[in-house]
């Protein structure tokens, strides 16, 4: 597998810990990202443990969101599980960790980014303690119940403000009309691309193998590379199309794509 492909553990939504590596390993993958909360089902000190000796080096941990920002009653936990997540990847020696704002708290916007602002901004020391970015990651408005970032002037803003890097899933930002001026000024901010193509069902967006869908992924996969990405890019694969298929299928098929539009470049 070509060395800048990661396949996400988020392919395997339903899968523990154990079992999305060997998952893993069917498809191939050298690199992964891995949600936080799966170590914490399984114990930290021996997920991590599973992780190193699984041989696949981890790109980043996908932290839990701050379910409540409204109510800084529920801070204290919320930050300690994403302080759970920096200490993990550090210990992985994983470069980032990265989640979603949590829902807004008003219509007014700018009060949903200061609750923001004032909620993250010890988990930022935290990382910088540790040596792992933090990053955000911006979402489509259908997705209003984990995140009020739903465009990359939105993301720009925030993640200066709070000094965070960016997390740039394709499948929410492929048409965003600041894409291209966000990869030719602020590139330097996006620590992990992930990959996922989009097919309309109705109106609602919904996710596809890459090549499957509406979404030039090819194309952007190489803006990115050329704006000064070198990372991975991470295949991320969930919801209705993908549980049909099989969800291991369906990665295959989303790697044969990728190891395409990088023997592009």
């Amino acid at each position: 597998m070509h060395t800048r492909i990661s396949v996400s553990g988020l392919c395997f939504p339903t899968l523990d810990l154990a079992a999305s590596l060997g998952a893993l390993h069917d498809v191939g993958a050298g690199w992964t990202t891995l949600q936080a909360r799966k170590f914490r089902e399984t114990g930290w000190d021996r997920g991590i443990e599973r992780v190193e000796s699984s041989g696949i080096a981890v790109a980043g941990l996908v932290a839990e969101f701050p379910e409540d920002l409204g109510d800084p009653q529920t801070w204290t936990v919320s930050r300690a599980k994403m302080i759970e997540a920096l200490d993990a990847a550090a210990a992985l020696k994983a470069p980032t960790v990265y989640s979603v704002t949590g829902p807004g708290i008003s219509e007014i916007r700018s009060r949903s980014v200061t609750a923001f602002a004032r909620f993250i901004e010890p988990v930022t020391a935290h990382a910088k303690e540790v040596g792992v970015e933090l990053s955000i990651e911006t979402t489509l408005p259908s997705f209003a119940w984990v995140s009020f970032l739903h465009s990359l002037e939105d993301a720009r803003q925030v993640s200066a403000m709070c000094d965070l890097g960016l997390c740039l899933d394709l499948f929410h930002v492929w048409d965003d009309p600041d894409l291209a001026e966000y990869l030719g000024e602020a590139a330097d901010r996006i620590t992990l691309v992930q990959i996922g193509d989009c097919v309309f069902d109705g109106t609602s967006p919904e996710k596809a193998v890459p090549g499957d869908g509406v979404v030039p992924l090819a194309e952007i996969i190489g803006q990115v590379a050329r704006a000064g990405y070198n990372g991975v890019f991470d295949l991320e694969l969930a919801g209705p199309r993908i549980d049909e298929e099989g969800n291991v299928a369906a990665a295959r098929r989303g790697v044969a794509f990728l190891e395409s539009a990088l023997a592009l470049e």
